[in-house]
């Protein structure tokens, strides 16, 4: 009888030690699932951008003198901004790197040609919130405020 209580007793122990070591572990696979899934985020936004940026560069001074692949960059450029609007309501984007997003997509829309794309052909192509963003956050405020409230 001894035996069977000592091996309940260490059974019992040991279930009390594995089930908060199962938490744990999983706790960390989390943690490593999300870390890797936004390094692979941020790997595809760069990308897209990186190839966006020469043409972007080199936008003429109004929107009807743009090429048609110029034409779909700025709007390939309007569609990752708002892609990248969606990931940071979702929770997806850590807040450092949505400020830097942000200010970035503030500076592009500075630009006149992109403002112009905007404000005249491809404003209804998105949500509400997506259009509220921009207008709001975006294109009435100044470039120097560049820390504007990180809530989603």
């Amino acid at each position: 009888m001894q035996t069977e209580n000592l091996i309940g007793l260490i059974g019992g122990i040991m279930g009390i030690i594995s089930v908060p070591m199962l938490i744990l572990i999983s706790w960390f696979q989390t943690k490593y699932q999300y870390r890797q899934y936004f390094m692979e985020l941020i790997d595809k936004v760069n990308d897209r951008y990186d190839r966006l940026h020469p043409l972007l560069n080199s936008l003429p001074q109004n929107y009807p003198q743009c090429s048609s692949e110029q034409k779909l960059a700025i709007s390939r450029y309007i569609n990752l901004c708002s892609e990248e609007y969606l990931w940071w309501i979702l929770g997806m984007v850590h807040p450092r790197v949505w400020q830097i997003w942000q200010a970035g997509i503030r500076e592009k829309f500075q630009v006149p040609v992109i403002n112009e794309a905007w404000t005249n052909h491809h404003t209804q192509e998105y949500d509400s919130e997506f259009q509220d963003f921009i207008s709001t956050r975006i294109l009435h405020n100044p470039p120097g405020l560049a820390r504007l409230p990180l809530t989603r």
